[in-house]
């Protein structure tokens, strides 16, 4: 394990690195976070239960974007960009649901890994012991959470109506 400078753009990062890619792992620190557990990982970022060093009993989800090539300001702003549209979507489909989380921080830093940078960057949200909702749906848990026929009904009506006014606004 090894300190990563933060470039001044943002927190260092404290983490694994192996062929010039961050490797995260238990116990990776990122931010003012510390890694403890890897719960899923997609093709644009990886979400980790977290704590705050002193606080473990109150978790966080991190969703941690794959870190991108530094190339130039420019590339680091579009990053940055991202991160902030998914956050504002975040907060635009918030309705209440156990199912959508509380944005809590977000994170942007630039790393050095074997001579070369990267932009890393992580929204961080209230954790959620319920899971990943397809999961769930996969699973056939859903029922455990929603009383009736109807509520689950309305909840998919509103999970597939976000998801189609994000694709609207070229956000998913």
């Amino acid at each position: 394990t090894r300190q990563l400078a933060g470039g001044g753009a943002g927190p260092g990062i404290k983490g694994k690195e192996r062929q010039g890619k961050m490797m995260l792992c238990k116990g990776t620190k990122i931010g003012d976070y510390i890694l403890d557990e890897e719960i899923d990982s997609g093709g644009e970022a990886t979400v980790w239960k977290g704590h705050k060093p002193g606080n473990k009993e109150l978790p966080f989800a991190l969703k941690i974007r794959k870190p991108v090539l530094y190339q130039n300001r420019k590339e680091f702003d579009e990053q940055r960009e991202k991160v902030d549209k998914e956050k504002n979507n975040l907060i635009a489909f918030s309705h209440g649901s156990v199912y959508v989380v509380s944005i809590q921080d977000l994170i942007y830093a630039i790393v050095d890994l074997e001579d070369e940078q990267y932009i890393v960057s992580a929204i961080v949200t209230d954790f959620s012991e319920i899971g990943n909702l397809f999961n769930l749906l996969a699973a056939g848990k859903v029922k455990t959470y929603i009383p009736g026929e109807l509520e689950f009904i309305q909840l998919l009506l509103n999970i597939t109506a976000g998801v189609w006014a994000g694709h609207l606004q070229n956000y998913v």
